[in-house]
């Protein structure tokens, strides 16, 4: 059932193309010829090479300011405004390798300053 249904299906559509081709002006009618351009030929070379010269001082010009351009001090010393939630009373901990033949209590009390409070 199917197979005949796509067999009709594709005949009808052939014929109906058939029938459009038949209709259809030629494509030459509908393009009108190509015009010649604004420019002649021969002006086209030296225009095109004054364009290449002019890209590249702007280049030149842009790359000499840009190496010029020297990083405001003001950002090299940039601190971020949470930057002191980070420091805590145990820094020292987190700086040091741990040691095992001491505790982490008397770390702390010698950072501190208290080692003699024992």
């Amino acid at each position: 059932m199917c197979d005949s249904f796509d067999r009709d299906l594709e005949q009808r559509f052939r014929r109906l193309r058939a029938r459009e081709q038949e209709q259809a002006p030629p494509f030459a009618d509908l393009v009108p010829p190509r015009e010649h351009g604004a420019w002649p030929r021969a002006a086209r070379w030296p225009l095109a090479a004054a364009a290449v010269v002019a890209l590249l001082w702007l280049g030149s010009r842009v790359l000499d300011r840009a190496q010029r351009v020297e990083p405001v001090e003001s950002v090299m010393r940039w601190q971020a405004p949470t930057d002191f939630l980070l420091a805590t009373t145990t820094d020292a901990l987190l700086r040091d390798l741990p040691r095992f033949d001491v505790s982490v209590l008397d770390q702390f009390l010698l950072v501190n300053g208290n080692a003699n409070s024992r």
